[in-house]
């Protein structure tokens, strides 16, 4: 997707793709695909254990020569996105085993019903290089953090009974 005034942390409507049902459905007003859809935890410093071979160089740990350590500090999209995606997984998986069906395309379910299992984000910006123009947190969704962070418990709960639970 490309997206008008995206990158580095920022919201932007699609250049190639109109405003879907399910934006439309959520109360979006826009002509425009708008991202992002979700927000996750993405500060600087974040160690993941890279398990990639030695010897097989550029898969992300290098050579030996290149790191003493396979712990490997990683930032924004690189932990925000498989972060999101083990959350999906999680989702499928207890799906599976209780015989309903899987989640499938996720943006229905998060601007649906799964919209209650979202943390709204509704103060602060992402405008990392100061200039002003985008975005800021808001209310409801936005372009700095889309509809909000995971709850993943309540997300898989949506999941499964397409309720959220109870407390």
């Amino acid at each position: 997707m490309y997206a008008f005034g995206a990158g580095g942390g920022r919201g932007g409507s699609s250049l190639g793709y109109g405003l879907p049902t399910y934006q439309r459905r959520a109360g979006i007003v826009s002509n425009r695909r708008l991202v992002p859809d979700v927000s996750m935890f993405a500060a600087r410093g974040i160690a993941v254990y890279c398990s990639a071979m030695a010897s097989q160089p550029g898969l992300g740990c290098g050579t030996a020569a290149e790191r003493s350590t396979p712990w490997v500090s990683v930032a924004g999209t690189s932990v925000a996105a498989p972060l999101f995606a083990s959350a999906i997984a999680l989702a499928d998986q207890a799906t599976s085993k209780t015989g309903h069906a899987n989640v499938g395309l996720v943006n229905p379910l998060l601007y649906g019903r799964g919209r209650g299992a979202m943390v709204d984000i509704a103060n602060g910006n992402n405008d990392l290089f100061g200039t002003g123009r985008c975005c800021y947190a808001g209310p409801g969704y936005d372009q700095a953090s889309g509809l909000g962070w995971t709850y993943v418990p309540a997300f898989i709960k949506v999941a499964l009974t397409g309720r959220l639970p109870r407390g």
